[in-house]
């Protein structure tokens, strides 16, 4: 059973996570490993049965996470920058940032200028 989940996993990073179009909340706001890596992670180290109920935990948090920011920014009228680690940052500072050009040094030179204006 181990192997069938681990084998699945490997299939879902593989196959069908690059193409789905969105990252894994967790990964997005809190950092650290991603649900399938961690899922992949807990299963090896503790078997089937422990396991999935570790990675059931985690997927619940991860949902949770991504309700939280969703309707926060929902109610702001901004949107989820895959690329930023710290959720709206890239809105909030009016960076006006893509995904590709979201790094955490522009994130910090954003908020810098933000907080500048903001105390000006």
């Amino acid at each position: 059973m181990k192997r069938l989940l681990l084998a699945a996993i490997d299939i879902y990073r593989r196959w069908l996570s690059p193409y789905k179009g969105f990252s894994c909340a967790w990964r997005v706001y809190r950092g650290g490993d991603s649900c399938s890596t961690y899922g992949r992670k807990v299963i090896a180290r503790f078997g089937s049965r422990r396991g999935i109920g570790l990675l059931r935990r985690r997927l619940d948090a991860c949902g949770h996470q991504y309700e939280f920011h969703s309707a926060r920014l929902a109610r702001q009228g901004g949107s989820i920058h895959p690329g930023c680690d710290i959720g709206d940052a890239c809105d909030a500072a009016q960076c006006a940032c893509d995904v590709g050009d979201c790094s955490k040094k522009r994130v910090r030179s954003c908020w810098r200028a933000a907080r500048q204006q903001r105390d000006d």
